[in-house]
Formats: C-alpha cells, sequence, structure tokens
C-alpha cells in the first residue's frame, strides 16, 4: 500500500449465516508497512458452528469448508486520517 494509506479487511454480512465463522478481531488494519511483491494477507476465523457442504460429486463433507474463491471477507482501501492538533 503507498503511503499514507491502509486496508481494512472485514468478515461480509453473510460470513457468519454461510460459513458459521467470525473473524477474531473484528476488523483488521494493514498499515503501509505492508509493500512487498510477496505478502500474504489472512484472515483469522474461529468457527463456531459446522456448516456441512456437498462436494463436487455429490458426497455431504462434514464441518465447515472455506474453498478457494469463497467470499468470506472483504478488503477496503482508505486515506489514513490526517493528524489532528
Amino acid at each position: 500500500l503507498p503511503e499514507g494509506w491502509e486496508g481494512h479487511l472485514a468478515p461480509r454480512s453473510s460470513t457468519f449465516k454461510t460459513w458459521g465463522i467470525i473473524q477474531t478481531n473484528s476488523v483488521g488494519v494493514v498499515d503501509d508497512t505492508y509493500i512487498g511483491d510477496n505478502d500474504q494477507w489472512h484472515m483469522p476465523v474461529y468457527c463456531l458452528q459446522g456448516k456441512d457442504i456437498e462436494s463436487e460429486n455429490r458426497e455431504e463433507v462434514k464441518g465447515t469448508w472455506i474453498r478457494k474463491g469463497d467470499k468470506i471477507g472483504q478488503f477496503r482501501i482508505m486515506e489514513v486520517m490526517p493528524e489532528i492538533e
């Protein structure tokens, strides 16, 4: 992120209903010190209730599974608030 900007990682409104998970710290804040080409951002979650799913070959899978591409969070890039004197 460029200097003066930060990112906010928050769960989507349907995340708990769909997967039974909550984000551990409510909202994650990523500041402009994350500037490398290989930085990875993760969303730590607690699973409070398992949600069984149907796999690609129609088998029922027990527990909560989050697949690549599932939309469990949203990332907003915002300008840092200026210092108040």
